[in-house]
């Protein structure tokens, strides 16, 4: 509220912010765990669809949300690795074995992924958001729980969800991590927009390249989302020193 002075007159302007402008609510976001009562009531609800690893609670200015991830191991196979035992002149000068060393064990785990986002309401909650990958006896899709997380990048006061999971798989074919974002500024039916941006990670065939492929929805995010879902991968990429990528 501004007050002027005019011929003798006082005039009152008020100036009213749009919601944008307005200071926008921090999120609070916390990781629980056992100790946590949420911890175990969501446990509880979940335990059935397999082991609940990880719940991130998001207090927002839009709502209280819990981002809910879930597996379900389903087969384990497990491969030792080969001895290999070098020959040759020992230090007596007798012939036989000089050197002998393991290669590491190798275990494979396939399993059912979920994730859920859920509003709390009145003492319980709505399930908003679901997310699924399945594993076969070749595929094996794995959460990259790190890169998990609740954020608003845009600093808008509508949080985003962001999941990343890497899609092992049997064969050459070039291996993919996907960073998906939900975005709850954008309703999608009951739920929230989803985007995706895929990296695919070459491991063989002849021919193939590291590449990033984005759907639409990722497209028509902001920027600042964007450029946050880019931070992910590249942190993913510099613990993969033999990847090469192009700007």
């Amino acid at each position: 509220m501004f007050t002027i002075y005019f011929n003798g007159f006082i005039v009152v302007l008020l100036f009213f912010m749009s919601t944008s402008a307005m200071a926008v609510e921090k999120l609070k976001n916390k990781t629980l765990s056992v100790v946590d009562s949420e911890y175990t009531y969501i446990n509880d609800e979940f335990k059935g669809q397999g082991f609940v690893k990880k719940i991130i609670s998001s207090e927002t200015g839009m709502g209280f949300y819990y981002f809910v991830f879930v597996e379900k191991p389903i087969k384990k196979e497990e491969y030792k690795g080969k001895v290999i035992t070098d020959y040759g002149l020992k230090v007596d000068g007798e012939w036989g074995e000089i050197k002998k060393e393991k290669e590491d064990d190798i275990t494979y785990t396939t399993k059912n992924l979920r994730a859920y986002i859920l509003l709390s309401d009145h003492g319980g909650y709505d399930r908003i958001q679901k997310f699924q990958d399945d594993g076969n006896a070749i595929y094996w899709p794995d959460f990259v729980y790190n890169d998990c997380f609740v954020d608003d990048a845009d600093n808008d006061g509508y949080p985003e969800f962001y999941l990343t999971y890497f899609g092992l798989s049997d064969g050459l074919d070039a291996k993919p991590l996907k960073i998906i974002v939900y975005n709850s500024k954008v309703k999608v039916g009951d739920g929230f927009m989803k985007a995706k941006m895929t990296a695919f990670y070459p491991v063989g065939n002849e021919g193939d390249n590291y590449r990033v492929e984005y759907d639409e929805a990722w497209l028509s995010l902001p920027d600042a989302i964007k450029t946050r879902t880019k931070k992910i991968l590249d942190g993913y990429n510099s613990n993969m020193p033999n990847v090469v990528t192009s700007k």
